[in-house]
C-alpha cells in the first residue's frame, strides 16, 4: 500500500528562498523533496528526482501546477526578451550559459536543488556581470531596439 505525503503548500519555493540561511542558525529550516521522499519511502539512497510533477503535487496540486506553469512562462518569456533586445551582449551570453545545463535538468531532476542553481548562480554572476559591464561602457545595441517577440 502507498502512503502519501501530505502536501506542504509551494515548499520548493520555500526551499529555494530560505537555502542560503544555515542550518546553524534555522535547525527546522525547510527540506528539499529530493531528501524527504527516500526518507518517506523507507529507502536510505535514491538517484532519481521527483520531477517537476512530483513537485508540483507535493506543492499543492492542480493550484500549483497553473501557478508553476506561469510563473516559469513568464520567466522564460523575460530571459528570452532580454536575449533578443540585445544578442550581441557577452555578459548577457555568459550569463545563460551559465545556467542552460540546470535549466534543462530542471524537469528532470530535483526542481528544489536546480532551482538553488539556477537562482543562485543567477544572483552572483549578476553581483560580478553588471560592475563588467558598467566599466565596460556596454550598452544595448541601438539597431535591435526593445521589441516584444514576433
Amino acid at each position: 500500500q502507498t502512503k502519501l505525503l501530505p502536501r506542504d503548500p509551494l515548499a520548493t519555493v520555500k526551499f529555494v528562498a530560505f537555502n542560503p540561511i544555515p542550518r546553524s542558525l534555522w535547525r527546522d529550516k525547510p527540506e528539499g523533496l529530493g531528501k524527504i521522499l527516500p526518507v518517506a519511502m523507507g529507502e536510505n539512497v535514491v538517484n532519481w528526482g521527483p520531477s517537476i510533477t512530483g513537485h508540483a503535487f507535493y506543492d499543492g496540486g492542480w493550484p500549483v501546477v497553473v501557478l508553476y506553469g506561469l510563473g516559469l512562462g513568464w520567466i522564460a518569456r523575460r530571459l528570452d526578451l532580454s536575449m533578443l533586445n540585445d544578442p550581441d551582449n557577452p555578459w548577457k551570453i555568459a550569463l545563460f550559459a551559465s545556467i542552460i545545463g540546470h535549466v534543462l535538468g530542471f524537469s528532470r531532476g530535483d526542481c528544489g536543488v536546480f532551482g538553488i542553481n539556477i537562482v543562485g548562480t543567477l544572483a552572483v554572476l549578476c553581483l560580478f556581470l553588471i560592475p563588467f559591464r558598467i566599466a565596460s561602457g556596454r550598452r544595448p545595441d541601438p539597431r535591435y531596439g526593445a521589441r516584444e517577440p514576433v
